[in-house]
Formats: structure tokens, sequence, C-alpha cells
């Protein structure tokens, strides 16, 4: 069985609370596209310095522990840089030869 998402866990706490996305953007001034953006998780689609301020917001208003949140979103985002880490072609790498 696969562990929720982050927009998983957010989406379910707003249903919980019977919330729309635009009770949540009036409550927090989130803009809902950055709401929905979240909820699917597309974080790429929002400014890189406004995430972790919204997640927070976010998990506040559905009464969701912020705090953990915000260390798996910050473990997703190491894991996929490290994913994405430049690779060195074969034709690139350097060979140092002995004197």
């Amino acid at each position: 069985m696969r562990e929720e998402t982050i927009g998983e866990i957010l989406r379910k706490g707003r249903v919980a609370k019977n919330l729309t996305l635009e009770d949540v953007e009036e409550k927090t001034a989130i803009p809902s596209p950055h709401l929905l953006a979240i909820e699917l998780e597309k974080f790429k689609l929002i400014p890189k310095d406004e995430v972790e301020t919204y997640l927070q917001q976010y998990a506040e208003l559905v009464d969701v522990d912020a705090a953990e949140l915000l260390k798996r979103y910050r473990a997703q985002i190491f894991a996929s840089s490290i994913e994405t880490a430049p690779v060195v072609a074969e034709d690139e790498k350097i060979t140092i030869v002995p004197l």
C-alpha cells in the first residue's frame, strides 16, 4: 500500500472540513490555481519562494501537522533533486593517470 501524497493529505483535510478550494483561497489568500497545483502535486507551477508558506497555511487551516508536512515536502524535494542530478557522459569523464 502506497503512502498518501502531500496533496492527498491536504485535500482529505479540506474535504473533512467541508471546504471548497474557493473557501481555502478566501481564508488563506492562496490563489485557487495554486491550491489545485498543491493537491495535484504540481509544485513546479507555484513560485518556489511561496510553496512552503502555502503548505504551512493550508495545513494549519485543515488541521494537518504543518511541521510534519513541511518535513515531508523537503524530503521529497531533496529526493527529486538527487534523481535529476546531471549525469556525466562517458566522453566527459576525466581519467587521472599516475606519472
